[in-house]
């Protein structure tokens, strides 16, 4: 089966799947599972190897992660960036205590080259050199972009799930907190998105292009309209909402579809899929 044809038919049946009974824990498990990626990224591209060993409860070291060759503005970002997600790490693990699941294993390496491929895939293109977020500072940032607006999105989309609601607010903190950091790389992105990357050898595309092509697939995968930074008129596209300039929402199982790669409920990000409740 395709990938195109596997990421369809993963996105078919979370839409029409029945919805078990979701708790408050299942929730917020399901959130630091995300964290606990995006925390790993950033905490190896700023040179910390990674989260600590507490922060991760158990789970195992990820897949692939590296020092980025950043710059030194582009590394000050990024720590602030790498600091946030930490905390969230650490602050959800708390919140959940003995109730709180390991970080599963992420892939924040192969995957990534992986993911490119995927959204250049309609193209017929292979990038050549694998692309890396850790070779400087657009790849990185492109990166985070990868990661991100699905965060937004899936904080957006888990909010109405959760009962409690000094959780809700505590989430509501964290989904502005995730704004901010999608701003950021957007932001970037938007500012240099006429720099050329190399899809091979002999040719090459804007970061433009690139960003269009990620957000496409994640709408592949994932459903939503999640837009490129640059809109199709060449208006601004920083903030990517609907028609009343709501942040689009998405579902669990199209948070996992996205990170998985749409292939039932493990691969990509997850090479082993999630733990907890909350799989897909």
């Amino acid at each position: 089966m395709s990938f195109k044809v596997a990421a369809a038919l993963t996105v078919a049946l979370a839409l029409v799947a029945p919805a078990f009974a979701q708790t408050d824990v299942d929730i917020l498990n399901f959130a630091l599972q995300l964290e606990c990626l995006e925390g790993e990224f950033y905490n190896y591209a700023v040179g910390l190897g990674g989260l600590p060993a507490s922060a991760r409860g158990g789970g195992p070291v990820p897949i692939g992660g590296m020092t980025a060759n950043l710059t030194a503005a582009g590394l000050t970002l990024a720590q602030e960036v790498a600091f946030n997600e930490l905390q969230h790490v650490q602050f959800l693990r708390s919140a959940l205590g003995a109730a709180a699941v390991p970080c599963p294993l992420v892939d924040i390496g192969p995957a990534f080259a992986a993911a490119a491929n995927a959204a250049a895939m309609p193209a017929n293109a292979t990038f050549s050199p694998a692309y890396s977020p850790y070779a400087n500072d657009l790849s990185f940032w492109l990166g985070s972009f990868i990661f991100e607006d699905v965060g937004v999105s899936a904080y957006l989309g888990a909010a109405p799930l959760i009962s409690n609601k000094t959780y809700l607010g505590s989430a509501a903190g964290i989904l502005a907190v995730e704004a901010y950091h999608a701003s950021l790389a957007r932001f970037i992105i938007y500012e240099y998105g006429y720099t050329p990357i190399a899809v091979n050898p002999s040719t090459t595309v804007s970061l433009y292009t690139v960003s269009g092509l990620i957000a496409t697939l994640r709408n592949t995968l994932g459903g939503g309209s999640g837009q490129n930074v640059i809109l199709p008129s060449g208006a601004a596209g920083i903030v990517p909402v609907d028609s009343n300039s709501i942040v689009i929402p998405r579902t669990p199982a199209q948070v996992v579809s996205i990170t998985t790669g749409g292939t039932a409920m493990k691969g990509l990000f997850f090479p082993n899929g999630l733990n907890g409740n909350i799989k897909g």
